[in-house]
């Protein structure tokens, strides 16, 4: 069964993404950041927890938790996908959510570490699942870089495989602000994707771009990167963090099965 479900949602959209991470160096040079993420928070966590990921996919990085002992809660709008993910993680909790949807599936003060692809009217949600100290990882596709200008006013030349339901919808420093507001305070950033590469690229070029924004500090202009990988902690207080509110810095829509 497992082979097969991912296999299926291979062929459909639902894990074209995941593919491309190991089939191509776009995606493999885009994995090696997220993955940094994944290791700042189990660095951290000093003992498995219960992990919400939001917009899963198959289930890739819920996998690293789940061998780890961590309890997993997994949502996708895409059925295929958390098919696959289920076949991967028996033992997790998959959600169907519905795209216009606004409520995270769990309770109040549940989850210790949550994952998103950028999910900008999630920021309360967030703050309401999260336990005091927990952690918040994810992507944020920035409107505000050269990316989303041209995915915004030149729509012809969007890359393949661009999902409608993320696109580039707010600037990042607006997303920062919403979370730091919401009881947040941002302990690790890094801005990625500036070179005019497709996510299907294969190009050695990659390489060279992704070697050149480590080593030129690119990765630190977080306010203009095309794509923002984050980590964010939740506040013990819940109240915003004034010391960073302006620095920049490195249930009814839901289907369980």
């Amino acid at each position: 069964m497992t082979t097969t479900a991912i296999a299926q949602a291979e062929r459909s959209s639902g894990l074209v993404w995941e593919r491309l991470m190991t089939e191509t160096r776009y995606g493999r040079y885009a994995d090696r950041v997220e993955a940094s993420m994944i290791e700042h928070l189990l660095s951290w966590a000093s003992a498995p927890g219960v992990l919400l990921d939001v917009g899963c996919e198959g289930g890739r990085w819920s996998k690293v938790f789940a061998d780890r002992g961590w309890q997993i809660i997994a949502t996708d709008v895409d059925l295929k996908s958390l098919e696959a993910c289920k076949a991967r993680i028996p033992q997790a909790q998959c959600v169907v959510a519905d795209s216009g949807g606004d409520r995270l599936p769990a309770k109040d003060q549940s989850i210790d570490v949550a994952l998103v692809i950028h999910s900008s009217w999630a920021a309360n949600e967030f703050a309401r699942v999260l336990k005091p100290g927990a952690r918040l990882a994810g992507v944020c596709w920035n409107r505000a870089s050269w990316r989303g200008f041209f995915y915004h006013h030149a729509p012809s030349l969007r890359s393949t495989g661009s999902h409608p339901l993320i696109g580039f919808p707010i600037r990042y420093i607006d997303f920062r602000k919403q979370m730091i507001g919401c009881g947040f305070s941002f302990e690790r950033e890094l801005g990625y994707a500036w070179g005019p590469f497709r996510r299907t690229s294969n190009s050695r070029l990659v390489t060279l771009s992704g070697a050149f924004e480590r080593l030129s500090g690119l990765q630190h202009l977080i306010s203009v990167a095309p794509m923002v990988s984050f980590v964010c902690r939740k506040l013990p207080t819940g109240r915003p963090d004034r010391l960073y509110a302006n620095s920049v810095r490195p249930a009814e829509s839901l289907t369980h099965f």
